[in-house]
């Protein structure tokens, strides 16, 4: 079971379940999973009791499933990498650009009477493309690195013979970081113009239909980048 003093990103990197339940209380779990548990809820002026229980019944509920998810902090670096490539960025890759196409399709037939669709319109290609940048990077610089550095280690090479500079990598995590934050700050901006993802009465079937993909994307981008700031940077600054 879990306690108030427990960091958020902690909590779900055991039970990455507890995700769900820090979505629906609006505390961030990413860029904000150093913080505990008592703290992110003084922060967003809920209860620290009710967040606890609340995660703790879906803790035993899953546990009563035998559906406990992968604890990614215990596998293989070259595991790990694999999930956030084939799962994450394959995601990312095939949605974005589909997306991208709904989103200027509702500004086009309902911009007129909402014209908060072009503040959608604009926050979500910002997101787009900064996304697509930060994944060419992790796949073409930062990744191979990682797995290079770990076939080293398993193959018991010695640091000065490793063919990959630790600390340099280490260095450009820095930068991975920032374009996290950003890319929080953005879906953050995202839920609040689109009043939580809300459709107005007069929204169609496509209107729904962006609304509830934009806020998968929210869910399942916020899972992504807790799995690098909270799982995968920290091993390899651990090493």
């Amino acid at each position: 079971m879990f306690k108030p003093e427990e960091a958020v990103g902690d909590v779900v990197t055991r039970f990455p379940g507890a995700a769900n339940v820090f979505r629906a209380y609006g505390v961030d779990f990413c860029c904000g999973g150093h913080r505990s548990i008592a703290e992110a809820a003084k922060e967003q002026g809920i209860s620290v009791n009710e967040l606890v229980v609340k995660i703790n019944e879906q803790y035993a509920e899953a546990k009563d499933r035998a559906q406990q998810d992968v604890d990614w902090s215990v596998q293989s670096l070259n595991d790990l990498v694999d999930h956030i490539v084939n799962e994450h960025h394959a995601y990312l890759h095939t949605t974005l650009p589909v997306m991208s196409e709904l989103v200027t399709k509702i500004l086009g037939v309902h911009g007129a009477r909402h014209p908060e669709l072009a503040t959608v319109h604009r926050l979500f290609h910002e997101l787009k493309t900064d996304l697509e940048q930060h994944l060419i990077e992790e796949e073409t610089r930062i990744f191979p690195r990682v797995i290079a550095w770990s076939h080293a280690v398993a193959n018991e090479t010695s640091r000065a013979a490793d063919p990959v500079d630790l600390d340099a990598l280490v260095r450009d995590l820095q930068t991975l970081e920032a374009d996290h934050d950003r890319t929080g700050a953005l879906l953050k901006q995202l839920r609040q113009v689109t009043d939580g993802y809300s459709v107005p009465a007069d929204g169609c079937g496509t209107y729904h239909y962006v609304f509830q993909k934009l806020e998968e994307i929210e869910g399942k981008t916020f899972l992504h980048m807790h799995l690098e700031n909270n799982v995968l940077f920290p091993r390899l600054r651990a090493k």
